[in-house]
């Protein structure tokens, strides 16, 4: 899903508590492209550059608080980017099996 909408997540966010009731929440998350801290990558080579980066920074930081207040519910979140996406769910999903949780 995509969560990078503010009323999307909000929304989201208001209905996690009831699925999470009777079943095991994993968000995955395909990462926007420039949606980084904004210090990651500091190759800015021009003004506009580094607007770009700022930009990003603000998109990571409000998915960061998105991610604590899914934790906080009790709710898996992942940020992948776009070609490690079925790994990292394989991945996820043998965790959660590992742990015993389903």
């Amino acid at each position: 899903t995509d969560l990078g909408d503010q009323m999307l997540a909000e929304s989201f966010l208001r209905h996690a508590s009831l699925l999470t009731r009777q079943h095991v929440v994993m968000v995955s998350m395909v990462r926007r492209p420039n949606a980084r801290r904004l210090f990651a990558n500091p190759d800015a080579s021009s003004a506009e550059g580094l607007y770009d980066k700022l930009a990003g920074h603000f998109i990571w930081q409000r998915l960061r608080e998105v991610e604590k207040s899914l934790q906080h519910l009790g709710v898996g979140f992942s940020l992948v980017d776009d070609e490690k996406l079925s790994s990292e769910m394989i991945t996820a999903y043998m965790n959660i099996k590992a742990r015993q949780l389903l």
